[in-house]
C-alpha cells in the first residue's frame, strides 16, 4: 500500500455490456510478472469466471464460513481512457477475491467489487453491432460433475437446479452458470468436444435482435449455425470459446 502501482506482463481489452462484459487477455510483455501463460498452457479460451459483489470483505467473510477455497480480498487498480472520445483517463478500481485454483479446479474463479463503475460501464461503450446486451451464462464441463456441483454451491450460496442427466444449473441474480458432464455437453452442443476437463467451454449472450445478430455474423464471415431460438458459433470458430446468442425475452407490458 502507497507504493507505485506496478504493471502486469498481460495486456486486456474489454467489452462492456449493459450487463457484465468481457474480458480478453494476452501477453504483453513476456519479461514481466502475468498469470496467462499457464492459463493457455491448458488451452486457449476461456479460463476466469468472474462474480460481482457489493462489499469484499463482507462476501469473503461469507464463502470462508461455507468453506469455499478463496484468497483474502486484494485492491488493483489501473487507468483507463474517460470520455467517448477517450481525451482524458481515470483510474478503475476494485477489489478481488481470488478462487485457489487447488480447492476450486473448475476455472480461474474471481469475486469482484468494483468501486468505480461509472468509469467502467461509460454509456457510449455499452451498444454493439452484434446487438449483444448482456452475458447471461457460463457453461463448465466437468470431468466429475457431482464434486463440481459441490464446489461450486460452496463458492456462490446457492443450490443448482438438476435440470438433465449430468446438468445442474445455478440460477444467480443476474445470469446463470451451467454445470455439464460430456455426454451433456453433446447433448446440448453437438460436436462440441472438451480438450480437457475441467475446460470453461463457453458463454451465452442475450441480443436485442436475433435476426440483426445472424446478419453481422454472416458479414463479418463468422461460421454459425442456427439451433432453435439461438445462434451458435462452435469453439473452432471463436479460438476455442463456444459462443451462444439467445434472444433478449421481451419487456413485460403494462396494463
Amino acid at each position: 500500500p502507497g507504493a507505485p502501482v506496478e504493471p502486469f506482463g498481460s495486456s486486456n481489452h474489454c467489452s462492456m455490456l449493459e450487463n457484465g462484459y468481457i474480458e480478453i487477455l494476452g501477453i504483453g510483455n513476456p519479461a514481466l510478472y502475468s498469470r496467462v501463460p499457464p492459463l493457455l498452457d491448458k488451452y486457449e479460451g476461456m479460463h476466469i469466471v468472474a462474480f460481482g459483489c457489493s462489499d469484499a470483505d463482507r462476501a469473503h467473510e461469507r464463502l470462508v464460513a461455507r468453506g469455499a477455497g478463496v484468497d483474502a480480498p486484494a485492491a488493483l487498480q489501473r487507468e483507463v481512457p474517460f470520455g467517448v472520445d477517450g481525451g482524458s483517463r481515470r483510474p478503475v478500481m476494485f477489489r478481488n477475491i481470488n478462487g485457489d485454483p487447488r480447492a476450486l479446479p473448475e476455472a480461474r474463479f474471481i469475486v469482484i467489487e468494483h468501486l468505480t463503475r461509472e468509469t467502467m460501464w461509460q454509456p457510449h461503450l455499452l451498444a454493439h453491432p452484434n446487438g449483444v446486451v448482456a452475458l447471461s451464462a457460463v457453461w463448465i464441463c466437468s470431468g466429475e460433475h457431482a464434486r463440481s456441483v459441490e464446489r461450486l454451491t460452496s463458492l456462490l450460496g446457492v443450490e443448482p437446479v438438476r435440470v438433465a442427466p449430468g446438468e445442474s444449473v445455478f440460477r444467480l441474480s443476474r445470469g446463470k452458470v451451467h454445470v455439464v458432464d460430456d455426454d451433456a455437453l453433446e447433448r446440448s452442443f453437438p460436436g462440441t468436444r472438451a480438450p480437457r476437463r475441467p475446460w470453461v467451454a463457453g458463454a451465452s449472450f442475450t441480443v436485442g435482435d436475433l435476426e440483426a445478430t445472424a446478419r453481422v455474423l454472416g458479414a463479418a464471415g463468422v461460421a454459425h449455425r442456427r439451433d432453435g431460438d439461438r445462434l451458435v458459433v462452435s469453439p473452432e470458430a471463436a479460438r476455442g470459446v463456444l459462443v451462444v446468442f439467445e434472444q433478449q425475452a421481451p419487456a413485460p407490458r403494462s396494463t
